[in-house]
């Protein structure tokens, strides 16, 4: 199975009508005329976690899909945000463009949002600005890595709200790569390290969410992780999502929630299937 999105044949004939009204009206960016359309532009979509409102930027397709389906996609998820107290900290490690760190940071005192791709960054800012929480939001625009260095990262796409990159090796998930698909390099750090020097609050609560990269990111976080209460963890059923949760497991971690997925269900999309697991410490 190929993971990553493919547009059904509605959704192409959307965009080739789109291209033919920027060409018609010169919307590309070369003149004034353009750049002012463009600039007033203003795509947000709405939606609620836990009756309470929410807005998001979107632009893109797939990122008005993450939108509508953010109340339900990952139930557990939803679940564990709604739980969350004041006084908890959060480090969300492969924050994407931010929805459920925003959700969170509406509910705690501080969200450590860790993010490679430099389109979603930017996503992060702005979602905790729309929705008043940037003051609680500290971004890390870094890959998560076992070391300080600079890694080779792949990415399949050049487009906002995209996933699925792979840090210093192609994707071991069999994954649908996009004619923009390219290799950059990126800045590294272990988390154990930077929350060593920089004395950081240490979290109670993390999010993994990694596609793939998950031995990399806990090597380089496993003493944050040892410390916190509770794990969220996606496992997408490799030997080394298996590897990992055995680590967690010795660490005294015990799983008390799990959900089965299948991502990507946009139409047109085939899925990852894996199980999202709820880790207390015991």
């Amino acid at each position: 199975m190929m993971y990553g999105y493919q547009p059904i044949i509605a959704k192409q004939l959307v965009r080739m009508i789109a291209r033919c009204l920027i060409f018609v009206f010169r919307l590309n960016g070369k003149s004034v005329w353009s750049n002012e359309v463009i600039q007033c532009l203003n795509p947000t979509s709405d939606t609620s976690h836990n009756d309470e409102k929410l807005k998001f930027r979107t632009g893109n397709g797939r990122l008005l899909w993450r939108v509508r389906t953010f109340p339900y996609e990952e139930p557990m998820m939803m679940k564990w945000i709604a739980q969350m107290q004041a006084e908890d900290v959060v480090l969300d490690i492969g924050a994407n463009c931010g929805l459920y760190s925003t959700a969170m940071a509406k509910r705690v005192s501080l969200v450590y949002a860790c993010e490679l791709d430099p389109l979603n960054i930017n996503l992060i800012k702005e979602n905790a600005y729309l929705n008043g929480v940037h003051d609680r939001v500290v971004i890390l625009p870094v890959a998560c890595g076992t070391r300080d260095c600079v890694v080779d990262v792949h990415f399949r796409d050049l487009s906002a709200g995209d996933a699925l990159q792979s840090m210093g090796r192609p994707q071991l998930l069999s994954t649908r790569l996009t004619k923009k698909s390219h290799v950059s390099p990126v800045l590294s750090l272990s988390l154990d390290d930077l929350w060593d020097r920089a004395g950081f609050r240490r979290p109670t609560k993390i999010k993994i969410d990694v596609d793939g990269n998950e031995k990399t990111v806990f090597e380089g976080a496993h003493r944050l992780c040892a410390t916190a209460k509770e794990i969220y963890f996606e496992d997408t059923d490799s030997t080394e999502c298996k590897e990992v949760l055995g680590h967690l497991l010795a660490l005294g971690f015990v799983e008390v929630d799990n959900f089965g997925f299948k991502s990507g269900s946009s139409p047109g999309s085939q899925g990852l299937v894996g199980t999202n697991r709820l880790l207390r410490k015991n």
